[in-house]
């Protein structure tokens, strides 16, 4: 009768000091995010939390998002250590692909400026995780309809006019 105690603290505390290893991160992916943003803010972007969560692998998260015609986005994935590989698509209302990161790369990011004035259909794949994995989505709004284009670093590196996707270009860093 006293071995069944005995062995339920051994587990309980066998578990307790390993299940950190085990357990996603949302902080440490957000975190991740927020780290990638730094060079986009210094570009002119303002950054606001889209969503985050967790994801298996083979995993589509697909969230919609409002977009205005003549302004610069950029989106940003940031992960956890568990992600191994993490896809990025945005596609119109249409259903249109407007631009996508598919790059076997842990982190995703892309950047465009749209054409019209609608919804955006986002959609993170988590193409290879261990177990379970965290994601965070920043996505970055520059200028907009009669807004001049000013970058502080002086190139146009990112913005593509018109929303076209054939020249819409991963972001460096993510």
């Amino acid at each position: 009768m006293i071995r069944m105690p005995r062995t339920l603290l051994s587990a309980g505390l066998l578990l307790a000091f390993t299940a950190p290893g085990w357990a996603q991160s949302p902080a440490a992916a957000e975190d991740d995010a927020y780290r990638m943003a730094i060079r986009q803010v210094q570009r002119g972007y303002t950054m606001y939390p889209a969503t985050s969560g967790v994801a298996q692998s083979t995993e589509r998260i697909r969230f919609l998002l409002p977009i205005e015609k003549g302004t610069d986005y950029v989106f940003l994935v940031g992960v956890d250590q568990f992600v191994r590989d993490l896809d990025l698509y945005v596609f119109d209302e249409d259903g249109a692909q407007i631009l996508v990161d598919r790059r076997s790369d842990r982190r995703a990011g892309t950047r465009f400026r749209a054409s019209y004035t609608g919804t955006a259909e986002v959609y993170v794949h988590m193409v290879r995780a261990n177990g379970i994995a965290s994601w965070a989505v920043l996505v970055g709004t520059r200028g907009g309809a009669g807004t001049p284009r000013i970058n502080p670093q002086g190139d146009d590196k990112g913005s593509t006019p018109g929303g076209d996707p054939t020249a819409a270009e991963p972001v460096e860093g993510a």
